[in-house]
């Protein structure tokens, strides 16, 4: 037999035990709160699905309408944020690469002979850059 308030206490009260993924489900049927019933679901997209059909059923039509939007709404941000996200990681890794580059180059021509000034010369870099890159 399932206790609808144990499972409350389990959940709300941070006990440490954890919900097993049946009692998981039967306590987001019961959450009256959508966040709430998310929260328990989260990390498992079937019951997640579930829930937001669950709440689409039980809505008018305008409700419904407006669920939508505020759902695809927030779909939209969420995939322009990865996008941004990935965008500024290759930006990232192209001036790290940049780097490395430049500080291989740096060090070969020191290997090759060339003075800390006869490389800033060449590359514009300033002459204590080049020996931070030599160190």
């Amino acid at each position: 037999m399932v206790s609808i308030p144990k499972l409350r206490e389990k959940w709300y009260n941070e006990t440490g035990e954890k919900l097993s993924e049946v009692e998981r489900y039967i306590l987001s049927l019961i959450e009256t709160d959508i966040d709430s019933a998310l929260e328990i679901v989260l990390g498992d997209e079937f019951m997640e699905n579930s829930v937001k059909e669950q709440v689409k059923f039980c809505m008018t039509d305008d409700l419904r309408e407006a669920y939508d939007h505020d759902l695809a709404w927030k779909e939209e941000c969420k995939r322009q944020g990865l996008q941004e996200g990935r965008e500024e990681g290759r930006e990232e890794g192209r001036k790290e690469g940049r780097a490395e580059g430049q500080a291989e180059l740096i060090r070969n021509m020191f290997k090759n002979g060339m003075s800390s000034e006869e490389i800033s010369k060449m590359t514009n870099i300033s002459i204590e850059k080049i020996e931070d890159i030599l160190k």
